[in-house]
């Protein structure tokens, strides 16, 4: 008789989440012995959290704004890949022990190679400083980018990336204060801007991260909010002649990931994408 193991996604907020539809399509495609929720779990809540499901009837859960930082202490094991990004997404339960991986690098690079993006010696502005840019400044090493921008509204978020650029990443890079972020724009002009703040996430949708008339028709504008669909930064991007890619490609990518990693199993997801794409940008909609 086969066991069934929980899985979830936690979060504050958490109700926004496509995860646990996600999971539950895989869960459903691949025949797998897990059920799949969200959980609103505070940052108070957080240690206690992982603690109880220690050695339960849980074999993991994914980890969501804003615990993908905070949550690395309090696991046992740590990939190289989360400590390196210092974020985790994914937790893995063997027994008692707690293994925090991060499969967001995967994923962006994924969803970038799906959209048929080069990043190769292209010049890059991140927006945003938190676990999901460390993530994606990390996945634009690996790929070989010539040189890194970041800009964050938090002057103390902004230094901390910063510190932790200076330890782990070796490609050129260059921090640009907020106030500072269009007249930097203007000067460098960056091939691909890539968003991973929650600005323009539902329902601040009237936000964008970057005001229109900065974007031109030689950009790759990559926004990794997935709801709205697309977001008012990828609206405009287009208006402008732009080339977008949203970020639900990556949603999907990371999520399969970290399915494999709870389920052992390696799932041939390709056929299986279109109608994952539908759903979820049917949820969406």
């Amino acid at each position: 008789m086969v066991s069934f193991k929980k899985l979830a996604v936690i979060g504050d907020p958490i109700s926004h989440s496509l995860s646990p539809a996600l999971h539950k399509l895989l869960i459903e495609y691949f025949h797998l012995p897990f059920s799949y929720e969200a959980i609103q779990v505070t940052t108070d809540e957080l240690a206690e959290f992982v603690s109880a499901k220690r050695n339960s009837d849980f074999r993991g859960f994914n980890v969501t704004i804003p615990h993908k930082q905070t949550i690395l202490p309090m696991l046992d094991k740590v990939s190289e890949t989360a400590r390196a990004t210092g974020a985790v997404n994914t937790v893995i339960f063997d027994g008692k022990t707690a293994v925090g991986e991060n499969t967001d690098v995967s994923g962006f690079l994924w969803m970038m190679r799906l959209a048929g993006v080069n990043l190769a010696q292209r010049e890059v502005l991140v927006i945003g400083a938190g676990g999901a840019a460390r993530a994606v400044i990390f996945a634009l090493q690996q790929a070989g980018v010539s040189r890194i921008f970041v800009c964050n509204r938090s002057p103390q978020r902004l230094e901390e990336c910063t510190s932790w650029m200076s330890t782990m990443i070796t490609t050129k890079r260059e921090a640009w204060p907020w106030e500072k972020l269009e007249k930097s724009f203007e000067e460098r002009r960056p091939e691909i801007i890539i968003n991973t703040t929650s600005v323009g996430m539902r329902p601040r949708v009237d936000e964008s991260p970057l005001r229109a008339t900065l974007l031109s028709p030689k950009m790759i504008v990559v926004d990794l909010v997935y709801n709205p669909l697309p977001t008012r930064l990828l609206r405009e991007a287009s208006q402008a002649g732009a080339r977008i890619v949203h970020g639900l490609n990556m949603l999907i990518m990371q999520g399969v990931a970290a399915m494999e990693m709870w389920s052992g199993k390696r799932l041939d997801i390709e056929m299986k994408l279109p109608a994952l794409q539908k759903i979820l940008m049917d949820k969406i909609a």
